[in-house]
């Protein structure tokens, strides 16, 4: 993906927490029982979450999509960056 999309989303999310507004009060609980210990409460509503590896294999993938899965539960809406090309939707659905 190349810089300018990314700064096209950038501003159209800037638009879009200027005239809706984050919510500060809600959370979406992440159904992870270690996470959940280590978030009491879950994930602030509306925030932007970008999950890191220090190694390849770490498991970001699978905890990103857990993520991803709880969120659209609700029916939010789910961006995903993948700059090496690598996400296969079908496999994801799975």
């Amino acid at each position: 993906m190349d810089s300018e999309l990314f700064q096209q989303l950038a501003q159209r999310i800037r638009d879009i927490e200027a005239n809706e507004g984050a919510s500060e009060s809600s959370t979406m609980t992440t159904a992870i029982p270690a996470l959940e210990a280590v978030l009491p409460g879950g994930l602030p509503g509306g925030a932007l979450v970008e999950v890191l590896s220090a190694a390849e294999g770490g498991g970001a993938w699978t905890l990103a999509l857990l993520l991803a899965k709880q969120a659209c539960a609700e029916r939010k809406i789910l961006v995903l960056a993948d700059e090496q090309r690598s996400f296969y939707p079908p496999a994801a659905a799975r």
